[in-house]
């Protein structure tokens, strides 16, 4: 049976904004960077994202499709989750048939990657504002069970 104070310590960490590795350093380091901080409505909103390995051994994940592999979390000015876009809503991203490429990467100890993110190609920021965006990806089963969390970046959509 589980104690109440593990029960705490178990929301705690499947609730920090950083990481939910452990109390040790963190396996993966994910950071975002606004490509643009402000946009006009309809047109695409992309950020770059890096992605570091902090262990000091090599860690290899699959890549399949960036709408797949990375968790968007874009929030509109009122705190509410923007919604999913069609295409977002098609995709099989829990199934090995998930649309995209089977491209294995590896990570040497301390080396980064970094690619970019259409966020409006997952999320529907159709209406002018400030939104915050924040990208979640799991870690590789190698090193454990748990999910890396980037810095969030604002973003407003004007008219």
């Amino acid at each position: 049976m589980i104690s109440a104070k593990n029960l705490l310590l178990i929301a705690y960490f499947c609730s920090v904004g950083t990481m939910t590795h452990g109390p040790s350093e963190p396996p993966i380091s994910l950071s975002i960077r606004a490509a643009q901080e402000t946009t006009k409505r309809g047109s695409d909103v992309t950020i770059n994202v890096t992605l570091t390995n902090l262990t000091n051994h090599a860690v290899v994940f699959t890549d399949r499709n960036s709408a797949c592999d990375y968790a968007v979390d874009v929030r509109d000015g009122a705190g509410l989750p923007a919604p999913q876009t069609e295409y977002k809503r098609t995709l099989k991203c829990g199934t090995k048939l998930a649309d995209g490429r089977n491209i294995i990467v590896t990570l040497k100890p301390g080396e980064s990657r970094q690619e970019q993110l259409i966020i409006t190609r997952v999320c529907d920021l159709g209406w002018p504002g400030k939104y915050s965006v924040r990208v979640l990806r799991t870690f590789p089963n190698d090193i454990g069970d748990g999910t890396a969390a980037s810095n969030t970046v604002e973003i407003r959509v004007t008219e």
